[in-house]
């Protein structure tokens, strides 16, 4: 990877994201993830190492138990993730 986040959001600027244009800038840095996003409406889970998040129609990376660039998160407000694998 070696790709600093700060790249990642120029390239995707900002305003509205969605799940196509993420997959679209993962794949454009050579960022590996899961084939399938994970739902998590009404289970338990535990999130992975590393992911993208859509908490409450927001996206927002989990890294090593943290989520950077938001505070306040609601685990209940999670729609789904998908696992970004890092070395």
């Amino acid at each position: 990877m070696g790709v600093p986040l700060s790249n990642v959001v120029m390239l995707m600027g900002k305003g509205h994201a969605s799940w196509s244009k993420i997959l679209e800038a993962l794949d454009y840095y050579g960022i590996s993830y899961a084939s399938k996003a994970v739902y998590t409406k009404g289970i338990s889970y535990q999130l992975p190492m590393c992911c993208i998040v859509n908490n409450d129609n927001s996206f927002i990376l989990w890294y090593k138990g943290s989520f950077y660039g938001a505070t306040g998160v609601d685990p209940k407000k999670t729609i789904s993730y998908i696992e970004i694998f890092v070395d």
